[in-house]
């Protein structure tokens, strides 16, 4: 998580061809990358978590 999440300004929904694919709104996914950010956030304490997911909560909650 910690080599992944700071490269992602979007939610990931999935791969193709071995790369990820995003959307912008989280499509119907959208709830599983916030949730992975909170956990790594519950679990390490790092901010390098918590504001990414606060930013996914956010564009969630605006849609």
């Amino acid at each position: 998580m910690s080599a992944v999440a700071p490269g992602v300004s979007a939610f990931p929904v999935g791969t193709k061809f071995g790369k990820w694919v995003f959307s912008q709104n989280g499509d119907w996914v959208g709830g599983f990358w916030p949730g992975t950010l909170w956990m790594a956030y519950l679990r390490t304490g790092d901010e390098l978590f918590r504001t990414p997911a606060l930013d996914s909560a956010r564009k969630r909650a605006i849609d």
